[in-house]
This record gives C-alpha cells, structure tokens and sequence, in this order.
C-alpha cells in the first residue's frame, strides 16, 4: 500500500460486541475511539438487530461473533474490520467475502495474561498445588520433596505474541527455552528455534510444554498420541493454543499411563468441556475455562493495537497486523 492508497479520515465506527460485555465497555469505547478517531460518529450494536440498516460505516471493530456477517450485511461500506481477538480461525467458517475487506488481528493483546497464566501452570504443577489444596479440604499434613524450575527446559509451540513474552518470562525462573515456529527467527529468551517438521527433537528434550499455536488446518489434531509419545516421559503440558489442536482422548491416556507427569488445559475441543470428558476425572489435570487470556487491560490493549494500524493505514504503510485469511490467522 502506498501513500496514495492511504485511507481516508474514519467518519463512521461500528463497534460490535455480545451484550453483558457492550454494557461494561460502551463508554471505553466511546472515548478511546474519539481519541483515535476525533470527529467518528462511534455506532455500539449488541446484536446484528442493533446495527442501523444502510448506515455508511469506515471500519467495524469486533470480535469473532456468529452474527458478524449479518451484520455487515446490514451496513454500507465498511472496508476495514479490526478483530479484537487475537486470532481469525472464528472467520473461517462464516458466509462472508472477507477478502473483500482489510482485515486486522490484536494480535498481542494475549501476551502478558496468557504468559503469565504458563508460568503460573508451570508453577502449579512443579510445586504439587493440586495436591496441598487437596489435602487442605481433608486437613491433611503431608510434607512432600518438591522440585523448581531452574534449570528445566520449556518447549514453547508457537512463537507468536504469546510465545514470545513466556521466553522472556521464563528466563526469569533461569529455565532453558526451545521454540517451535513455522519460520526460523531470532526471539528474544528462546536458546534454540525449531521448524514445525522438527516437532519431536524439541518435545523429546522438554521439562515442559506449552502450546501457544493458532488453529488452522495445519495444527489441527497436531498433538495426538505420535506427538504426545514424542515428549520427554514425566513432562507437564500447558495448552494456551485453540480446542481442536489436542486430540484429548490421547492426552487423557498419556496422562492416565503416567507418560506425563501433568497437565494445565485451558482450550477444549468442546466448549464448555463435557461432563462425561475423562479429563474431568484425572488427578493430574487442571481443568480452567478459557480464561488465560482474561485481563482487565484487555480492551485497552485492543484498541491500542487498532490504533497503530489506523496510523499505518493512514500513511498508506498497509496494516501492522493483517488478518492472512488463507493460512487463517
């Protein structure tokens, strides 16, 4: 994009979002937007019924709704749609020419919460919580040898936003970082960098395992029982990533043989996670409902992102975080 595709001044913001959260955030939007925007006339629609048939719109701000296309439908013009979620894999199943649009991603509106939320799991884990919480419901006093973190090594798959701020996290904890991306690159924490084909070389030498992968046709079912046999036996797994990357059958049966030592899931392939799920029922599981990237500064951070694109946008630079419909992230 050069300077004279530069978009125009945004008149018009259509700001899309389910209800309960719209309640909360209306005012932050309202006021972030004409910072960003001085002079947009700010739309705020809970529903697709919401959104003002035929209004000319500049850009729509939303996260993966199932109603979004209809609400596009509904508008004139909007050539710009900013996610407020980090990922696209939400658009993928959606009846809508996005290609027709700019889109963008607030991709690195996860990394502190969900980073923080590893090191916490690793945490939890490594220093047997579980088990002392456990024994405080029956008011048990059991000492147990517990082990550290230093010194282990934390494979990260997927060095994206997230993966990036946990390396730098972890070196806190003087732990040694491996990473497996679908490009080699320098990142800042990670002592060595593997390509996706190379998978089992840095599970086989892991401590721990997080996974901080987009869902896409190439990861979906990624971590089944050949890749789950790949890690170091009596390794701890994280999944921070998206439901459908582990095939949990097979998790639940490597944690059941004792293969790995634990497991922190965050991500199912159904949500909420099935009461009659065999995970529910292992010992050596943490089971939290897709909150890790759950954050107060969430919006903030959003909206900043948009922010930073507008201006790229404006100067005809192009987004700073496209939307790749085809590779779905």
């Amino acid at each position: 994009m050069s300077s004279a595709n530069a978009i125009a001044p945004l008149k018009a913001v259509l700001a899309l979002q389910k209800p309960e959260p719209l309640a909360r955030q209306k005012g932050e939007l309202c006021r972030r937007l004409g910072d960003i925007a001085p002079g947009a006339n700010v739309i705020c629609a809970g529903s697709s019924a919401d959104v003002p048939e035929g209004a000319e719109v500049d850009a729509v701000i939303a996260p993966g709704l199932p109603w979004l296309p209809d609400a596009l439908r509904r508008i004139r013009g909007p050539a710009w749609l900013h996610l407020l979620s980090a990922g696209a894999d939400s658009l993928a199943d959606m009846d809508y020419p996005f290609g027709d649009l700019v889109v963008t991603k607030s991709a690195g509106v996860h990394g502190p919460a969900m980073s923080e939320f590893a090191i916490g799991a690793m945490l939890y884990l490594e220093k047997q919580l579980g088990r002392f919480r456990a024994q405080q419901s029956r008011r048990a006093w059991e000492r147990a040898w517990l082990g550290e973190l230093t010194g282990k090594t934390l494979a990260i798959v997927g060095l994206g936003a997230v993966g990036s701020c946990l390396a730098k996290r972890a070196k806190a904890f003087d732990m040694r970082c491996v990473g497996v991306a679908r490009t080699m690159r320098p990142t800042e924490g990670i002592d060595e960098v593997y390509q996706t084909a190379e998978l089992p070389k840095a599970l086989a030498q892991a401590n721990y395992v997080v996974l901080a992968l987009p869902l896409t046709a190439e990861t979906r079912g990624l971590v089944d029982k050949n890749t789950l046999a790949d890690m170091k036996p009596g390794a701890g797994l994280i999944d921070l990533s998206r439901g459908g990357i582990v095939v949990e059958r097979d998790l639940a049966s490597a944690l059941e043989s004792g293969h790995l030592s634990g497991a922190v899931l965050d991500v199912f392939e159904r949500e909420p996670l099935p009461e009659s799920s065999p995970l529910w029922d292992l010992e050596n599981v943490l089971i939290t409902p897709h909150v890790a990237g759950t954050t107060p500064h969430y919006l903030q951070r959003a909206l900043d992102i948009f922010a930073q694109n507008y201006v790229a946008l404006r100067a005809g630079r192009g987004p700073v975080t496209p939307v790749d419909l085809a590779a779905g992230y």
